[in-house]
Protein backbone atom coordinates (compact mmCIF):
# COMPACT_ATOMS: atom_id res chain seq x y z
CA UNK A 1 0.00 0.00 0.00
CA UNK A 2 2.82 2.43 0.67
CA UNK A 3 5.67 0.50 -0.78
CA UNK A 4 6.37 3.18 -3.15
CA UNK A 5 5.66 6.26 -1.20
CA UNK A 6 8.44 4.94 1.25
CA UNK A 7 10.88 3.91 -1.46
CA UNK A 8 11.14 7.58 -2.94
CA UNK A 9 10.42 9.34 0.34
CA UNK A 10 12.92 7.05 3.09
CA UNK A 11 16.46 8.94 2.44
CA UNK A 12 19.10 6.33 1.82
CA UNK A 13 22.13 6.98 3.82
CA UNK A 14 24.36 4.26 5.22
CA UNK A 15 26.79 6.12 7.52
CA UNK A 16 23.77 6.84 9.31
CA UNK A 17 22.17 3.32 9.30
CA UNK A 18 19.45 4.17 6.59
CA UNK A 19 18.53 1.46 3.87
CA UNK A 20 16.08 1.32 1.33
CA UNK A 21 15.21 -1.26 -1.03
CA UNK A 22 16.90 -2.53 -3.12
CA UNK A 23 19.77 -1.81 -1.48
CA UNK A 24 19.42 -3.35 2.00
CA UNK A 25 22.10 -4.48 3.71
CA UNK A 26 21.79 -8.12 4.32
CA UNK A 27 23.71 -8.68 7.38
CA UNK A 28 22.23 -5.81 8.80
CA UNK A 29 18.89 -6.89 8.02
CA UNK A 30 19.03 -10.19 8.98
CA UNK A 31 19.93 -8.97 12.51
CA UNK A 32 16.90 -7.40 12.86
CA UNK A 33 14.65 -9.92 11.61
CA UNK A 34 16.37 -12.52 14.55
CA UNK A 35 14.45 -10.59 16.92
CA UNK A 36 11.41 -9.58 14.68
CA UNK A 37 10.78 -13.29 13.23
CA UNK A 38 7.10 -12.05 11.98
CA UNK A 39 8.53 -9.99 9.49
CA UNK A 40 9.56 -11.72 5.95
CA UNK A 41 12.59 -10.27 4.32
CA UNK A 42 10.64 -9.95 1.30
CA UNK A 43 8.16 -7.34 3.36
CA UNK A 44 10.82 -4.60 4.23
CA UNK A 45 10.78 -1.56 2.44
CA UNK A 46 13.29 0.67 4.38
CA UNK A 47 14.74 0.22 7.49
CA UNK A 48 16.98 1.95 10.27
CA UNK A 49 19.56 -0.17 12.16
CA UNK A 50 22.10 1.20 14.98
CA UNK A 51 24.29 -1.54 16.02
CA UNK A 52 26.23 -0.58 19.41
CA UNK A 53 28.76 -2.57 21.12
CA UNK A 54 25.50 -2.76 24.06
CA UNK A 55 22.61 -3.20 22.02
CA UNK A 56 21.08 -1.99 18.69
CA UNK A 57 18.05 -0.21 18.15
CA UNK A 58 16.08 -0.44 14.97
CA UNK A 59 13.33 0.92 12.86
CA UNK A 60 11.40 -1.04 10.30
CA UNK A 61 8.68 -0.20 7.33
CA UNK A 62 7.25 -2.66 5.63
CA UNK A 63 4.54 -2.18 2.72
CA UNK A 64 2.13 -1.20 5.27
CA UNK A 65 3.39 -1.19 8.97
CA UNK A 66 6.01 -0.07 11.42
CA UNK A 67 8.59 -1.93 13.73
CA UNK A 68 10.76 -1.29 16.41
CA UNK A 69 11.73 -2.70 19.25
CA UNK A 70 8.70 -3.97 21.35
CA UNK A 71 6.28 -2.83 19.07
CA UNK A 72 4.42 -2.29 16.01
CA UNK A 73 1.46 -0.01 14.71
CA UNK A 74 -0.17 0.45 10.98
CA UNK A 75 1.28 3.13 8.78
CA UNK A 76 -2.34 4.34 7.87
CA UNK A 77 -3.18 5.02 11.12
CA UNK A 78 -0.17 7.32 11.46
CA UNK A 79 -1.16 11.13 12.52
CA UNK A 80 2.18 12.69 12.57
CA UNK A 81 5.81 12.15 13.90
CA UNK A 82 8.48 14.37 14.88
CA UNK A 83 11.73 13.92 16.62
CA UNK A 84 13.90 15.50 19.83
CA UNK A 85 17.81 14.53 19.49
CA UNK A 86 16.93 10.47 19.53
CA UNK A 87 13.89 10.05 20.26
CA UNK A 88 11.36 9.55 17.55
CA UNK A 89 8.02 10.87 18.57
CA UNK A 90 5.18 8.76 16.68
CA UNK A 91 0.86 9.95 16.89
CA UNK A 92 -1.01 6.68 16.00
CA UNK A 93 -4.58 7.30 15.80
CA UNK A 94 -7.12 5.23 17.59
CA UNK A 95 -10.73 4.89 18.06
CA UNK A 96 -10.53 7.31 20.90
CA UNK A 97 -8.25 9.58 19.48
CA UNK A 98 -4.51 9.78 19.69
CA UNK A 99 -1.45 7.40 21.03
CA UNK A 100 2.22 8.71 21.32
CA UNK A 101 4.67 5.89 21.35
CA UNK A 102 8.82 7.36 21.58
CA UNK A 103 11.66 5.22 20.01
CA UNK A 104 14.95 6.00 20.87
CA UNK A 105 17.26 5.56 18.16
CA UNK A 106 20.76 5.91 17.94
CA UNK A 107 21.15 9.25 15.76
CA UNK A 108 19.49 12.52 15.54
CA UNK A 109 19.38 13.02 11.86
CA UNK A 110 17.99 9.50 11.08
CA UNK A 111 15.30 10.29 13.54
CA UNK A 112 14.59 13.64 12.36
CA UNK A 113 14.72 11.66 8.64
CA UNK A 114 12.35 9.02 9.45
CA UNK A 115 10.17 11.79 11.23
CA UNK A 116 9.61 13.42 8.02
CA UNK A 117 8.59 10.71 6.16
CA UNK A 118 5.97 9.42 8.94
CA UNK A 119 4.75 12.92 8.82
CA UNK A 120 4.36 12.60 4.82
CA UNK A 121 2.86 9.62 5.20
CA UNK A 122 0.19 11.03 7.55
CA UNK A 123 -0.81 12.98 4.77
CA UNK A 124 -0.26 10.29 1.71
CA UNK A 125 -3.28 8.78 0.06
CA UNK A 126 -2.54 5.21 -1.73
CA UNK A 127 -5.61 5.36 -3.78
CA UNK A 128 -5.34 8.86 -5.52
CA UNK A 129 -1.33 7.45 -6.18
CA UNK A 130 -3.01 4.36 -7.26
CA UNK A 131 -5.54 6.03 -9.56
CA UNK A 132 -2.98 7.98 -10.96
CA UNK A 133 -0.56 4.87 -11.84
CA UNK A 134 -3.75 3.05 -13.67
CA UNK A 135 -4.25 6.07 -15.82
CA UNK A 136 -3.45 4.43 -19.28
CA UNK A 137 -4.22 4.58 -22.82
CA UNK A 138 -7.36 2.65 -22.35
CA UNK A 139 -8.90 5.13 -20.29
CA UNK A 140 -8.90 7.63 -23.07
CA UNK A 141 -10.34 4.92 -25.50
CA UNK A 142 -13.44 6.71 -26.44
CA UNK A 143 -11.55 10.13 -27.86
CA UNK A 144 -9.60 10.06 -30.99
CA UNK A 145 -7.35 12.24 -32.21
CA UNK A 146 -6.27 15.88 -30.58
CA UNK A 147 -8.28 15.40 -27.50
CA UNK A 148 -6.61 12.02 -26.41
CA UNK A 149 -3.68 14.81 -26.79
CA UNK A 150 -4.86 17.16 -24.67
CA UNK A 151 -5.82 14.83 -21.76
CA UNK A 152 -3.12 13.50 -21.54
CA UNK A 153 -1.41 16.33 -21.08
CA UNK A 154 -3.81 17.98 -18.64
CA UNK A 155 -3.35 15.13 -16.49
CA UNK A 156 0.30 15.26 -17.10
CA UNK A 157 -0.26 18.94 -16.03
CA UNK A 158 -1.49 17.69 -12.88
CA UNK A 159 0.82 15.14 -11.68
CA UNK A 160 3.60 17.64 -12.48
CA UNK A 161 1.72 20.00 -9.92
CA UNK A 162 1.74 17.23 -7.33
CA UNK A 163 5.08 16.99 -7.38
CA UNK A 164 6.13 20.17 -7.21
CA UNK A 165 3.91 20.22 -3.99
CA UNK A 166 5.71 17.73 -2.60
CA UNK A 167 9.11 19.68 -3.36
CA UNK A 168 7.51 22.41 -1.81
CA UNK A 169 6.00 20.50 1.37
CA UNK A 170 10.21 19.31 1.31
CA UNK A 171 11.34 22.74 1.29
CA UNK A 172 12.85 22.23 -2.67
CA UNK A 173 10.81 25.37 -3.04
CA UNK A 174 9.53 28.49 -2.14
CA UNK A 175 6.04 29.64 -2.22
CA UNK A 176 6.70 31.99 -4.47
CA UNK A 177 8.70 29.34 -6.97
CA UNK A 178 5.72 26.53 -5.97
CA UNK A 179 3.20 29.26 -7.28
CA UNK A 180 4.80 30.74 -10.17
CA UNK A 181 5.62 27.38 -11.46
CA UNK A 182 1.80 25.94 -10.94
CA UNK A 183 0.53 29.26 -12.70
CA UNK A 184 3.09 28.95 -15.53
CA UNK A 185 1.93 25.19 -15.72
CA UNK A 186 -1.90 26.17 -15.78
CA UNK A 187 -1.62 28.80 -18.17
CA UNK A 188 -0.46 25.88 -20.76
CA UNK A 189 -3.78 24.46 -20.65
Amino acid sequence: MYRDFIKRKFPANESEGLYVTPNLGGSKLGRILNKETHIQTGDVVAFYLDSGFFGSTYFVLTNDHGYYPGGQFPLENVRSAESDGKTLTIFIGTLTGATKTQVKLGDSNAATAIAKVLDDLAFHDPEKEADLSEASDDKYAEFEGQAIDWLKLRDEVMLTIDLLHEKFQDGKLSLLEYEGKKADLLNRL
